[in-house]
């Protein structure tokens, strides 16, 4: 955990009709190891999905986006840079298929 930053401090500016607080994101900037990211795609998110695949081979991209609470067609993009990868492949027809992990 980082040492408290003043800089960060919270800003209280105010007038005879209003007040305004300006609060700093204590986060930012910080260094972050559990996400390293290689060629665009983060190392967190990439294990999170195999997870998911690992559990439920046949999860659909609706329940996958639903899981991972992010868009369908973020689903898609990653699983295509997975498959592109050769980390899973699709095995069956799209609706009753299922996934393999190599």
């Amino acid at each position: 955990m980082a040492v408290y930053d003043e800089s960060k401090a919270p800003q209280f500016i105010s007038s005879r009709v209003e007040f305004t607080v300006i609060l700093k994101n204590l986060n930012y900037g910080e260094n972050r190891d559990d996400k390293s990211e290689i060629n665009g795609f983060s190392q967190g998110v990439e294990e999170v999905f195999l997870n998911a695949l690992r559990n439920n081979p046949y999860i659909s991209r609706k329940e996958l986006s639903k899981l991972l609470m992010i868009s369908e067609g973020g689903v898609k993009y990653r699983l295509k840079k997975l498959k592109n990868k050769g980390l899973i492949e699709h095995v069956g027809a799209s609706r009753g298929g299922h996934w393999v992990i190599k």
